[in-house]
């Protein structure tokens, strides 16, 4: 099955945070060694993360924001499914649709990750 869009963004923000701390590693480790090339390499490196971070975060909105301009099934944009779920858990549909939104950007930003066994 073909990842989704929101797994895409999530998997982009790991690698991102992943290459950020080898980067700080790399930067403490050359003002340890006073060596002033690896430290500046290294903050080059992460002056394009931040960058590259924002860029990610930026396209999230952009992608989440569209989303909530397609028509839906309520006034808050949920589908039927979610009014019921809503409903049935005692939340007003705008408390259960802030909820979800929120949800979803924290996952494409990779502040929330689903933990899967197998």
């Amino acid at each position: 099955m073909a990842l989704s869009y929101e797994q895409v963004m999530a998997l982009q923000a790991e690698r991102i945070e992943a290459a950020h701390v080898e980067a700080v590693a790399d930067m403490e480790a050359g003002r340890v060694a006073n060596d002033a090339d690896r430290v500046a390499d290294a903050a080059d490196r992460i002056l394009v993360l931040d960058a590259t971070r924002q860029a990610l975060a930026t396209r999230a909105n952009r992608y989440f924001a569209d989303l909530q301009q397609q028509p839906k099934g309520s006034q808050f944009g949920l589908s039927q499914d979610e009014v019921e779920i809503a409903n049935a858990s005692g939340l007003s549909e705008q408390e259960y649709a802030e909820n979800r939104d929120r949800l979803r950007m924290m996952r494409a930003t990779g502040r929330y990750r689903d933990q899967f066994t197998r």
